[in-house]
């Protein structure tokens, strides 16, 4: 089998190009070139040092949904994201970025690089419910248009401004953004290789790299870019020449990246993932120099593993797959402060955050409000989620493969919005806004708006 990407020999079964870092595609009819989508290994097996998930049985009846604020989270993507994620230079691990995990109460990322999507088939199934939050109440998600196509999309993110869609060119990838207020479609960017996008508002941020060394196995110069809608301009936040860098995710007035290197203690099983940040002005420029968030997360580098941070205006989660580098496994909190540090749990993985709500699983998907306290069970089956104001959105195993749900915090809207012929694991990460659901499966951009009777 040959990458798609760069031409390059690939195992039977490997997931990620050892040369490019560009994803394989399996199980997918994306077309040649295709980038990563969102998505991450299976649930069951827990990293080394974690103990095993068991099954959890929620309480017969949810707490109360959290107040409305301005909130935001991978990423997939990441998150986004989510959520789609580079995978730079010869980077073998796949890399969540949870579900688009931004800051203001705009929009969702979970940044992820897995394997990508396969058919997808609209079920319109909704439930309704007295007036109330958006997911939550009467209403229902409605599949809209994508102007602008055909896409050949890998990838999405949304706000209350724009989609963005990542899609293949004839020259390597292309980042387009469809404006919701007048329908325009902007080309943001043309690149060799382009991953990581992620928008917040009106302002995106992605990742590039140029200049394919293939002795050192990695993209000569990587940029982490941030654009202005709907005019510009496009303002580098990191990166140059020899730069190393991935999975950026932006969260008003915050735009993150990582840093990954092998870990020290042990390079062969593990990597040191550095999540990096800088503020931004009202342009996307940034403003002062760039910081470290979390000097060390160790993500585990072996067979299907996967690694998810998410990022809020407010705050960071990332997982700790080991112990070592100053923190316990399982997922981990930080204040944009650098300040409350705190434990979810050594149980506890794929944390979406969007403002003060997050989103994780821990035997079943969990929903916490980080500002008034309280964790219920949003779904015993649910995984892989991303956290909005109101509602989740995440994968259900069901039917073929999985369905993508879309649940209310307070457990009184219930809608599946599609189903994929793939495993939960494998599907794309979704990125949502305040009152928008967006993901890309089979190179095709679905987009729904939450809309009243």
């Amino acid at each position: 089998m040959l990458c798609s990407s760069c031409g390059s020999p690939v195992a039977e079964g490997a997931r990620f190009c050892a040369k490019c870092g560009a994803p394989i595609q399996q199980a997918s009819s994306v077309g040649p070139g295709a980038g990563p989508v969102a998505g991450s290994a299976p649930p069951p097996a827990a990293p080394p040092g974690g103990a095993p998930r068991a099954q959890y049985i929620p309480p017969p009846a949810p707490s109360p949904p959290p107040p409305n604020g301005p909130n935001r989270v991978a990423l997939w993507a990441g998150i986004g994201l989510a959520a789609v994620v580079l995978i730079a230079a010869a980077i073998a691990i796949p890399l969540i970025l949870t579900a688009d995990d931004g800051g203001s109460a705009d929009s969702t990322t979970t940044s992820s690089s897995t394997a990508a999507s396969d058919t997808t088939t609209s079920l319109p199934t909704a439930t309704t419910a007295p007036a109330g939050p958006i997911g939550d109440s009467a209403g229902s998600w409605v599949e809209v248009p994508v102007s602008g196509g055909p896409w050949a999309a890998n990838d999405v993110a949304v706000s209350e401004d724009a989609l963005l869609i990542q899609s293949t060119a004839a020259t390597g990838f292309k980042l387009s953004a469809i404006m919701f207020g007048t329908g325009d479609v902007i080309t943001l960017s043309e690149a060799e290789a382009l991953w990581g996008i992620d928008i917040d508002g009106g302002i995106a941020v992605w990742w590039e790299g140029s200049d394919w060394d293939a002795a050192t196995e990695q993209y000569g110069e990587q940029y982490v870019y941030t654009y202005r809608l709907p005019d510009g301009p496009k303002t580098v936040v990191a990166g140059g020449a020899g730069a190393t860098m991935m999975m950026p995710q932006i969260a008003l007035p915050w735009v993150s990246w990582v840093v990954a290197t092998p870990w020290a203690d042990n390079p062969t099983e593990y990597w040191s993932e550095r999540i990096m940040y800088a503020r931004v002005d009202d342009s996307g420029a940034p403003v002062g120099a760039a910081g470290v968030l979390v000097p060390s997360a160790l993500a585990f580098a072996l067979g299907d593993s996967t690694w998810q941070y998410s990022l809020s205006s407010a705050r960071v989660a990332w997982e700790h797959g080991t112990t070592g580098a100053g923190y316990d496994v399982g997922t981990h909190l930080l204040g944009m402060d650098l300040n409350g540090h705190a434990v979810v749990g050594a149980d506890a993985w794929r944390p979406s955050l969007y403002g003060d709500i997050l989103v994780y699983w821990d035997g079943s998907l969990k929903m916490t409000d980080l500002a008034a306290g309280g964790t219920h069970d949003l779904d015993p089956s649910g995984d892989f989620a991303t956290a909005g104001p109101t509602f989740a959105a995440y994968y259900r195993p069901g039917g073929a493969g999985s369905l993508v749900v879309v649940r209310g915090y307070g457990g009184a809207h219930e809608q599946v919005l599609g189903e994929l012929a793939m495993p939960p694991y494998w599907c794309p990460l979704i990125s949502v806004s305040a009152r928008h659901v967006a993901y890309a499966a089979d190179t095709v951009a679905h987009l729904f708006e939450w809309q009243t009777p």
